[in-house]
């Protein structure tokens, strides 16, 4: 199975070819990802008959088996039947077949199906959206390549808060950032009010899903605990939220990919440094942290602190996109001396990228010294150091090395 050339003429996907590749070796893949992220987009170019998984709808099995292939079923999991017919569905194909099934579901279920391998879809990062020209190469990058000093297109900080407000939800694309806001609200409330109870419990309480959430939001790329979320919700909102409810709350918010979370980064065994271990909460994207606190571009640019950190979300979100194509995974690093690292990009072979962000040009030497420091501090200590660094620019123009092959990459400029 190739590219399909139609869905190129929409918005390009990079897991797009992951996908393919999935499809040309086993015999069902499972698209995942949060709900509007243009999973049954993808899957529907590829699949040869469509099927709707509906609740309380019944499954002509029969049909579905004579039916051609690949076969796309829509929200599969709304069906838990076909968690147990699937395997016996296949066994019923001739040998060794791939690209039988195509799967797309809004949430992660908690045991995987034997048959069907997984490829998440992520909202557009800014290179799927046009709105980097991908100028940087992380391939390159992490292969040891150097980065020519190129000047890019200058965007101002209310264009970045709009990147961050907007989002990179497919329906945003080229919408008025007011329209957009709006949308992304109505769209949040919707997997709020659907997919929270259609893959979890049913017992969930509106408001405080919501204090939980804005609470998140005030917090967002932090590594906070339930208990200082709750602190915080008592704090800022009034509200009172037990902490055996943010645990079961934050748990299912990530099953329906509406969290996207940061993992500790793991040094090797032989490395003396420990690394702590906590998550940095993050949601799928930028624009449900500025939805649930009502911030607009004009509130982002008034308030530095706040665009910082929702440039910061943007940048881990691209760099998960980025990484994902690449075979790899975005955690962060946080030692006991607290030296920290915003982004590390653990790469398939074992190398690992790092990587800090800054908003301001002016900031971004002083980041690349902090990532030097840390990068021969590990080397000491016996671990495994970055292959590669660099600083993602905000506000940056410029690609252009900071210390020995430690670059600033406007974010703008940077594609896989």
């Amino acid at each position: 199975m190739q590219l399909s050339s139609q869905l190129k003429a929409l918005r390009p996907r990079l897991m797009e070819q992951v996908f393919v590749d999935k499809l040309n070796q086993a015999p069902a893949v499972e698209l995942v990802g949060l709900r509007y992220s243009g999973k049954t987009t993808l899957a529907s170019f590829y699949g040869a008959s469509n099927h709707l998984a509906l609740h309380n709808k019944q499954f002509n099995f029969a049909e579905l088996l004579a039916a051609k292939a690949p076969r796309m079923i829509d929200e599969w999991l709304l069906q838990p039947a076909l968690k147990e017919v699937l395997p016996s569905m296949l066994q019923q194909l001739p040998h060794n077949p791939t690209g039988q099934f195509i799967l797309t579901s809004s949430a992660l279920q908690e045991n995987a199906v034997p048959c069907a391998v997984q490829v998440r879809l992520r909202p557009l990062s800014l290179f799927e959206s046009g709105l980097s020209n991908g100028t940087v190469s992380l391939r390159s990058l992490c292969a040891g390549e150097p980065l020519a000093a190129v000047s890019g297109p200058q965007i101002t900080a209310t264009t970045l808060a709009e990147y961050c407000v907007r989002g990179g939800l497919p329906q945003m694309h080229n919408l008025e950032v007011k329209r957009a806001s709006k949308l992304v609200k109505e769209l949040l409330q919707n997997i709020l009010d659907n997919d929270l109870y259609d893959f979890g419990s049913k017992n969930f309480n509106a408001r405080k899903v919501r204090l939980l959430l804005r609470s998140i939001a005030r917090n967002l790329g932090q590594s906070v605990s339930n208990s200082a979320l709750k602190k915080d919700i008592k704090h800022s909102d009034g509200g009172d939220v037990e902490d055996v409810t943010i645990a079961s709350y934050s748990e299912a918010f990530e099953r329906v990919f509406l969290l996207d979370n940061q993992d500790p980064f793991k040094l090797i065994p032989e490395c003396k440094l420990r690394i702590k271990k906590a998550v940095r909460r993050h949601f799928a994207d930028p624009s449900f942290a500025c939805a649930l606190l009502n911030l607009t571009p004009e509130r982002l640019v008034s308030s530095p602190q706040s665009l910082e950190r929702m440039f910061d979300s943007l940048c881990v979100r691209d760099l998960k996109i980025y990484a994902a194509a690449l075979g790899g995974e975005v955690r962060h690093y946080f030692d006991y001396q607290n030296s920290r690292i915003d982004a590390v990009i653990d790469l398939p072979d074992g190398n690992w990228c790092a990587v800090n962000f800054r908003l301001q040009p002016d900031d971004c030497l002083a980041a690349a010294h902090e990532l030097q420091r840390i990068n021969e501090k590990i080397k000491r200590n016996g671990g495994n150091p970055a292959c590669a660094c660099m600083v993602l620019c905000g506000l940056g123009h410029i690609v252009q090395p900071l210390l020995s092959n430690i670059y600033a990459v406007p974010l703008t400029q940077l594609k896989p």
